[in-house]
């Protein structure tokens, strides 16, 4: 595959965010949920004033992933309080790293994932977390190969269905 080229999120990027949440959400997650439940969750989570706001916040960086001028994917990392079994030092969320199913194994996921380790550091933190949903096998294991381990959970909503969201941390003081 050829080279994944990776850049910031900036306030034009809206469109892109729009589209790029709703199509890769929708590919990874819609079997799972009720057609009611499922169109709730992606009308609140990626309203565009939101990601609006969410673009526009300091605390949050966007990464876009690019392969030959078509965007495969992207990720958001984002400054804020940690869940309370988030216990290393200096923590910041990587909140979605979302990619294309077309794209999945092609290497965009992974340099998704460099990137929010570059921008976690240069933002001078030593941890970086997430919660991953415990269904989703793929995502597990990507983020072990990464160095993640567990430390805990927590209940992550889709309309009116209760899921479980496994909290994964990595120290990026180790290499």
């Amino acid at each position: 595959m050829p080279a994944v080229l990776i850049r910031r999120g900036a306030s034009q990027d809206l469109a892109l965010l729009a589209d790029l949440s709703a199509r890769t959400f929708r590919e990874a997650f819609e079997a799972f949920y009720t057609a009611d439940d499922f169109k709730a969750f992606l009308e609140e989570a990626f309203d565009p004033e939101k990601l609006g706001r969410e673009l526009a916040d300091p605390a949050c960086t966007f990464l876009f992933a690019e392969v030959e001028g078509e965007y495969l994917g992207y990720s958001m990392v984002r400054r804020g309080p940690p869940e309370p079994c988030v216990h290393g030092a200096d923590p910041i969320e990587l909140v979605r790293i979302y990619v294309l199913q077309k794209a999945v194994g092609k290497g965009v996921g992974p340099a998704l994932l460099e990137a929010c380790f570059k921008v976690a550091k240069e933002q001078d933190a030593r941890t970086l977390w997430l919660g991953v949903w415990e269904r989703n096998p793929r995502a597990l294991a990507f983020y072990a190969r990464n160095g993640f381990v567990e430390v805990g959970f927590h209940h992550f909503r889709v309309g009116s269905q209760v899921d479980v969201d496994r909290i994964l941390v990595k120290d990026l003081t180790e290499p």
